[in-house]
């Protein structure tokens, strides 16, 4: 019977995700839709680690439960000047949470997403 090499440690593990992932460490504002006894909703202010079109590990150690449904603003805040009034991009998504770990927690994105500019003076 042939070993599983994800199960026996001796190979590396071979990549799952679909979708390349990039380094960019974006503001975000998340809310879990699940809330604390008191009513009051879960609010994190966090920053990617890294993220993808299907979904985002943020760094914190504040994670949300796995399975947790969330809202998510991600805000892009370009480094090089626009020609152009539009200076940052929000993402508006819904998401859940996939896993946690000591350092944050990962979230996969629904499908319908939207994006919107955000303009200065």
């Amino acid at each position: 019977m042939e070993q599983n090499p994800l199960q026996t440690g001796d190979q590396p593990t071979k990549e799952r995700r679909k979708l390349e992932r990039f380094n960019l460490h974006l503001q975000a504002r998340i809310e879990g839709l699940l809330r604390h006894k008191d009513k009051s909703p879960v609010i994190l202010n966090l920053i990617t680690g890294d993220i993808s079109a299907q979904g985002a590990f943020f760094n914190t150690k504040e994670s949300l439960e796995k399975g947790t449904r969330v809202k998510a603003d991600i805000f892009h805040d370009p480094e090089i000047q626009m020609i152009s009034a539009i200076k940052r991009v929000l993402l508006h998504v819904n998401g859940t949470v996939l896993r946690t770990d000591p350092t944050g927690m990962a979230v996969v994105f629904d499908k319908g997403y939207r994006f919107s500019p955000l303009t200065y003076g």
